[in-house]
């Protein structure tokens, strides 16, 4: 009887517990709270015919097994369909749909189920549909995640993991960024535990405007037809970090490169290959450095990026860009233009960084000349891009137009249908299926 109840256990995996796990005590990103100091103010999908009436960790089947495709369990969590409102039936006021606000910090909760603080625990990802209002609209695959998580819980171990692995109560939290438009998304929580063995829960969510939001279609002006006012102002924020490649310079040659920024572009939500540069330094006939840098939006969207950098691995960022990995340096954030106050540190320490970026650019670029001489080819240098106001890209999904913030020359973006507007651009999914991300074992 011992050995059947064991591996009763042991085949209970785990799934969303709560969507928004409300700890007022509780810093933006301390680790896992007191049931008593916390309330659950939104839960998965169906929560209210599936899971009513169970304790924490108690398994009544919620350990959805979606298979390598973003997919809700059609039977314990069917697909509302497009609409704005709360879907009919599958919540109400004892487990009603999560609320959440523009810039809001997220904390989620779920049962560890014996696999927390293991060698296969892995991370939690957290997937946003691609459109309000429209249901389950997800890319084909994982690999893509808007925000990661450590399952074994984020700045400490999970509550109770001492006294009992199975009912440990897990806990992390991620940050919704201020560009994601309002209306209703689905919101899934995804988990690999052993490579290819995957879980999901999803929930229905209202995104609110944060405050100040909610800019709108008025007369038109000239590059601004319909009048939208810019999101707030923000500032360019960058992450920077160095990977030790074991290649020589002809075979992480310009090719390459671009392949390396594509596949990092794929790997992290929101960013596309034109916001990623490089700068290659040979270290040895067989040893190169590629200095990274990630442009994002803003700062907050720029924590997001470090955060899934850090859980990289040289051995799974191999796998993914295709060339051996020895090192991986941790990634630091530096914002491109002022804040406003304390100008003078500021731009000395923004000028310095220019000035390291130009010396690793002038090397590069030397060392590209003098290896096509020695080869005979042609001495032109690779151009080196660089983030530029009003840079944008084409192919707008449906519903989304653009225009020219004439403050800033930036190009900012507008869902027609709702008049949010955001720095963002809304092609996220369309890039095709991404490689597996590294960080997972």
């Amino acid at each position: 009887m011992l050995l059947v109840a064991l591996l009763a256990s042991a085949s209970a995996h785990s799934w969303l517990d709560c969507m928004d796990y409300d700890c007022p005590g509780a810093g933006a990103n301390a680790g896992p709270q007191q049931p008593g100091a916390c309330t659950c103010k939104g839960y998965a999908r169906n929560w209210n015919n599936v899971m009513a009436g169970v304790p924490f960790a108690g398994d009544r089947g919620r350990d959805n097994r979606p298979g390598p495709n973003l997919v809700c369990d059609a039977g314990k969590e069917p697909n509302p369909g497009a609409g704005t409102g709360t879907p009919a039936g599958m919540y109400n006021a004892q487990y009603p749909m999560a609320t959440l606000t523009q810039g809001q910090t997220v904390r989620w909760r779920w049962p560890a189920k014996n696999h927390a603080n293991t060698p296969n625990a892995g991370n939690v990802e957290v997937y946003i549909a691609s459109q309000p209002n429209a249901g389950d609209v997800f890319p084909p695959g994982p690999g893509n995640p808007y925000a990661v998580m450590s399952y074994s819980s984020d700045n400490g171990d999970c509550l109770g993991i001492n006294q009992d692995t199975d009912t440990a109560d897990c806990q992390g939290t991620w940050t919704l960024g201020t560009d994601v438009a309002p209306g209703r998304y689905t919101i899934m929580w995804w988990w690999e535990f052993n490579p290819g063995e995957f879980y999901n829960s999803c929930a229905d969510v209202n995104i609110a405007a944060g405050s100040g939001a909610g800019p709108g279609p008025g007369a038109g002006t000239p590059g601004n037809p319909g009048n939208f006012t810019p999101p707030p102002a923000v500032t360019p924020t960058t992450v920077s970090f160095t990977v030790s490649i074991t290649a020589s310079t002809a075979e992480f040659g310009l090719a390459a490169q671009s392949s390396y920024r594509e596949r990092l572009g794929g790997m992290l939500f929101g960013v596309t290959a034109a916001d990623i540069t490089v700068t290659v330094t040979p270290q040895g006939a067989t040893t190169l450095q590629v200095v990274t840098v990630v442009t994002t939006s803003n700062a907050a969207r720029a924590a997001d990026v470090k955060k899934v950098v850090e859980t990289w691995t040289p051995a799974a960022l191999t796998t993914a860009i295709g060339h051996p990995v020895t090192s991986i340096a941790a990634p630091t954030v530096v914002a491109l233009s002022g804040g406003g106050g304390g100008g003078g540190s500021n731009t000395g320490m923004i000028a310095g960084i220019v000035i390291v970026v130009v010396l690793l650019v002038v090397i590069r670029i030397a060392w590209y000349i003098h290896s096509k001489n020695r080869k005979g080819g042609a001495s032109t240098a690779p151009p080196v891009p660089v983030w530029q106001k009003g840079a944008s890209f084409t192919g707008l999904p449906d519903g989304w137009t653009s225009a020219v913030d004439p403050a800033s020359g930036v190009t900012y973006y507008i869902n027609v249908a709702t008049g949010a507007s955001t720095w963002t651009h809304p092609r996220v999914s369309d890039r095709g299926a991404p490689p597996p991300p590294p960080g997972r074992v």
